[in-house]
């Protein structure tokens, strides 16, 4: 009979037709083995799956990288760079170098992981993944005009790729470049429609560019979708003060006080009495202050 796999069903190696008769198991049986019982949550067995397949070809490129991967689960993070750069001595596949790279910047070796996902790329360039890897380690790093541009480029290869279009929203909006942020958090929201922080990032680029209609109904959205969520709660009061100077602007001073009067209780929850807001609120509904 053949090996079976510890849940019961025939290895991967011995359901090919080719591979019935008796004979010594190939690493690569090992190793598929042991990445279904790591996904299947049995750490042990998997790494027992790997040395079986480490005696049968000490250089097995793949088990090494296996261990390296069993390693970085259980916290032997030192033991998981070992696993993985002996893998790579051996073949340096990106996807090797990517999970180095993770560990490292896990461990915050933000300088060597850059090198690792840098390599990584120079062998898949055409992996948007790889490059919001690059991305994310050149934002710890504080570069982010590289980071931002990696995150561009990984938009480029995959245009709906949520982590890029979100990470390049982020950066674009650090430096009030607003209309270029407008636009890509649109693109998360278009691939995720109901996220209160993406709502929460276009409102403040819609405030940025003045837009307070927007920066109004984006916030209301957002605090519909979590009311416990003060930057929202603060956004929906901050936006009807914006609404309340317009209309005093306007010379309609009822309207005025109404949106202050709307305004004060979402400022006032998460906010010191003494916050100018407040204070304004209060003035412009016809409060004491």
């Amino acid at each position: 009979m053949g090996r079976k796999h510890p849940d019961g069903q025939m290895s991967t190696y011995e359901q090919q037709p080719g591979n019935r008769e008796t004979g010594p198991t190939p690493p690569a049986a090992f190793c598929a083995d042991g990445l279904r019982l790591r996904a299947a949550g049995r750490p042990l067995e998997a790494a027992q799956c790997c040395q079986q397949a480490l005696t049968i070809d000490p250089n097995y490129a793949d088990a090494m990288h296996l261990m390296g991967l069993l390693s970085f689960d259980g916290g032997q993070y030192d033991h998981a760079v070992e696993w993985l750069s002996r893998a790579i001595r051996q073949a340096p596949k990106p996807e090797y170098l990517k999970h180095l790279g993770a560990v490292l910047q896990h461990v915050k070796r933000h300088e060597e992981a850059l090198k690792a996902f840098d390599k990584a790329i120079q062998f898949q360039p055409d992996s948007a993944e790889l490059w919001c890897c690059l991305g994310g380690v050149l934002l710890q790093l504080g570069r982010d005009h590289e980071s931002l541009l990696s995150y561009q480029h990984a938009l480029k290869l995959q245009p709906d790729n949520l982590d890029a279009a979100s990470k390049s929203g982020v950066l674009l909006h650090r430096q009030e470049r607003w209309e270029e942020a407008l636009a890509h958090f649109n693109m998360c929201l278009a691939l995720q429609p109901d996220r209160a922080p993406f709502l929460n990032l276009r409102a403040i680029a819609h405030r940025g560019l003045r837009n307070y209609d927007g920066y109004l109904s984006d916030s209301l959205r957002a605090h519909a979708l979590d009311p416990t969520d003060a930057e929202s709660c603060n956004n929906v009061g901050e936006a009807l003060l914006y609404a309340a100077r317009a209309q005093a602007g306007l010379g309609d001073d009822a309207a005025a006080r109404r949106f202050a009067a709307k305004a004060l209780p979402h400022l006032a929850i998460n906010l010191d009495a003494d916050d100018p807001r407040v204070a304004e609120a209060r003035s412009r509904a016809g409060m004491p202050v």
